[in-house]
């Protein structure tokens, strides 16, 4: 959602375990921001966007935002490096 922020609460610290492109397996804890960008990439990993992390409250301030900015639009997409920057770089 270029351009709009909304608050989601994340866990302050995570564990991570899995396996590398090897096969072996890791294992490593992360805090404070790096703990939420991961929870963030977890989220995509099972389809969800952080608008759907959250609150009633800013739920509707975002779908509000949402149709503002016609983004409710079927076909609607953005291709990076095609179409022009959604944030003016």
């Amino acid at each position: 959602m270029p351009g709009e922020n909304f608050p989601v609460n994340r866990a302050e610290w995570v564990k991570v375990s899995g396996f590398d492109e090897n096969g072996e397996p890791l294992e490593f804890e992360a805090t404070g921001w790096f703990a939420r960008v991961l929870q963030h990439e977890y989220d995509h990993l099972d389809g969800k966007l952080y608008v759907d992390k959250l609150n009633d409250r800013w739920s509707r301030k975002a779908r509000k935002a949402i149709k503002a900015h016609g983004w409710n639009v079927p076909g609607l997409t953005w291709m990076p490096g095609v179409d022009p920057d959604p944030f003016g770089h």
